[in-house]
């Protein structure tokens, strides 16, 4: 038989369901984007896309509400692929969520060759050089600190005469590697400061053979988070310092042409989990709305979960009530406090009608 207790906990258990699925994937899931995971749970939890730890925001840890973010590299295929979700550390049950990548139109062709060669650019722009101690440090570490906010800043402060998000390609038949999935930001103000798109530690520097030309700043923002800052700029700052949003971390230069005039450049590429991301999704993405709306589910989400326990604690109870033994000591009790009626017994009647005859 169906209990009222049991329809309850049935519509509670739906309405949990659907704020469960409702939960949905967020984010530009093209390739070069990225997509935002909810988690509900009051303990930070584990993800990973293939072997890699994913970022985890922790805008809403305290109303029990994690968001993993995960880089979709330009050069993904369209199809479906799992994110590993773990609510707690220490267990052994993995659960996977489902990232459908869209397709997108470029003009990349996603070969095994440019895969391998835009590895082997990470690799070299990441690593550090084999002389400089303080780098080494940094290097291969998943910084469990977070240092980056949304949304992130357009790396040159002022003056910004021109700003566009391209995908480059590999050349053939050379083989040379473009600069993939870059913001080229440029200005026609000399005296205009580059400054870091969000906080961070100066990861590396490097400037080929000492010179100006390309040099190329590595800001670590934490949890497998990087900007590649490139361009004829000098650095203001040195490896291990520690930049907060909108500091100051180099200037342009005319060391190379003194008497140049017009517009410099600057590109901007970030790393997401080990793949190359368009930065230019990062430049106004205001999560405001969206941590409301995900707070407000897992209120009703948590709600839900705490009245359907309740009500199955109080229907065990009654179920508990109702099929516990009668014990002998409480039939005994019963029947000599229980009055005899004359056909109660007959053998009682039988000795009372001998008695009178």
């Amino acid at each position: 038989m169906i209990s009222k207790a049991h329809i309850l906990l049935a519509i509670f258990a739906l309405c949990s369901n659907s704020q469960l699925a409702s939960q949905e994937v967020e984010g530009n899931t093209t390739p070069g984007g990225f997509a935002l995971i909810p988690v509900f749970s009051f303990d930070q939890p584990s993800m990973r896309f293939g072997l890699r730890p994913i970022a985890m925001l922790d805008e809403l840890a305290n109303s029990g509400v994690w968001l993993g973010l995960v880089g979709i590299d330009l050069l993904t295929p369209p199809g479906h692929y799992l994110v590993t979700k773990n609510n707690h550390y220490d267990e052994a049950h993995d659960d996977w969520v489902d990232i459908t990548v869209q397709p997108i139109k470029h003009d990349l062709r996603p070969s095994r060759t440019i895969t391998s060669r835009i590895e082997e650019y990470l690799r070299n722009a990441l690593t550090e050089d084999a002389a400089d101690d303080t780098a080494k440090e940094l290097v291969g570490e998943w910084q469990q600190s977070r240092f980056f906010s949304f949304p992130f800043l357009v790396p040159i402060a002022q003056g910004i005469m021109d700003q566009e998000a391209v995908g480059t390609y590999v050349r053939y038949p050379s083989g040379k590697l473009d600069l993939v999935n870059a913001l080229f930001v440029r200005t026609n103000d000399i005296s205009t400061p580059i400054i870091a798109p969000s906080g961070g530690i100066i990861h590396k520097i490097k400037q080929p053979e000492g010179r100006l030309v390309n040099t190329s700043i590595v800001i670590d923002h934490g949890q497998g988070v990087f900007s590649i800052l490139r361009g004829e700029v000098f650095p203001d700052v040195v490896v291990g310092d520690v930049v907060e949003e909108g500091a100051i971390v180099a200037l342009f230069t005319t060391e190379e042409n003194p008497e140049l005039e017009g517009t410099w450049g600057l590109s901007w590429q970030l790393v997401l989990n080990g793949d190359l991301v368009d930065p230019s999704h990062f430049l106004n993405l205001n999560l405001s709305g969206y941590l409301q709306k995900l707070s407000s589910d897992a209120e009703a989400h948590y709600f839900a979960i705490q009245a359907a326990e309740q009500i199955s604690m109080v229907q065990k109870e009654s179920d508990a009530l109702e099929d516990a033994p009668v014990s002998q000591t409480d039939n005994a009790v019963s029947t000599a406090a229980a009055p005899v009626s004359p056909t109660a017994n007959p053998a009682t009647n039988a000795a009372g009608e001998a008695t009178a005859e």
